[in-house]
């Protein structure tokens, strides 16, 4: 089936079970070509480019479903329409499958496909597509949804780098106990949700600990990580502007922190 008969087919409905005991995995797959876009889910940036680059991108997001309506939203926008590096295009497609199988372009329960420039925004990134589906089955409720709002102010910044300090002091000085516990509500929620295996989850955190070591000369600062609200405020996303690993050496690109009742905590 071609691109342009997915983009013309009758979205399917999304409330219809899928009758299994495998996991059912959410899946949003994203191509952008000679515009600056990003996909958002709940108000979750989920993906982000630039016009510099031809991008692809395959990736699950059951962990960012909630409980009934949620919203897809899709913005782009090209820098100077007299100006491309190539031929504008945009693609959005969004599934529901079984773990581990590979889904086709006609199986999409929602879909967004644009090649035309003129319908294109210039300059600011401005909306150009939305959906809203309600996913079943639903794996939350996640700790995230019902912490406290957030403001990306001083004392959260302060905040989310002593949490960031405390979990390289537990690094560099090898404590994997309290490094596991620190990611506590990480697996919890994957082995509740998931039904992954809790002493492989801690494995890896172990792993990461006992080979643990620091770039030369890197130092932790304020100033060159970036700290954005998601989720009405309800998700802090850390990461560094240079798109390296939060910690340094190893580890994730991004994290993100909850404020629940017992404080600031890694929840991504």
């Amino acid at each position: 089936m071609t691109i342009q008969a997915v983009a013309m087919k009758m979205e399917r409905t999304m409330s219809e079970p899928i009758s299994t005991g495998y996991l059912l995995q959410y899946v949003v797959e994203m191509q952008s070509s000679s515009l600056n876009s990003c996909l958002l889910l709940n108000g979750i940036e989920i993906a982000s480019y630039t016009a510099k680059r031809r991008s692809i991108s395959s990736q699950k997001v059951n962990g960012w479903l909630v409980y009934g309506d949620n919203e897809l939203e899709l913005r782009a926008a090209v820098d100077d329409p007299a100006h491309l590096p190539g031929p504008v295009a945009l693609k959005c497609l969004l599934f529901r499958s079984l773990h581990g199988k590979q889904p086709d372009e006609s199986e999409a329960l929602a879909s967004y496909v644009e090649r035309d420039l003129q319908k294109m925004p210039v300059g600011q990134m401005q909306t150009v597509w939305r959906k809203t589906f309600q996913p079943n089955p639903y794996y939350g409720p996640w700790s995230w949804e019902r912490g406290y709002p957030m403001a990306p102010d001083k004392p959260t910044m302060a905040a989310a780098m002593s949490l960031v300090a405390h979990i390289l002091s537990l690094l560099d000085a090898g404590r994997a106990d309290q490094l596991v516990e620190i990611y506590r509500v990480y697996i919890d929620e994957n082995v509740r949700a998931y039904e992954m295996d809790a002493a492989a989850l801690e494995a890896q955190l172990r792993a990461w600990c006992g080979g643990w070591k620091q770039l030369n000369d890197w130092v932790l600062r304020e100033e060159d990580y970036e700290f954005i609200p998601e989720a009405r405020q309800r998700l802090l996303q850390v990461r560094r502007k240079d798109r390296e690993s939060v910690f340094g050496a190893s580890g994730s690109d991004v994290i993100y922190l909850a404020h629940l009742p017992i404080g600031l905590v890694l929840v991504r």
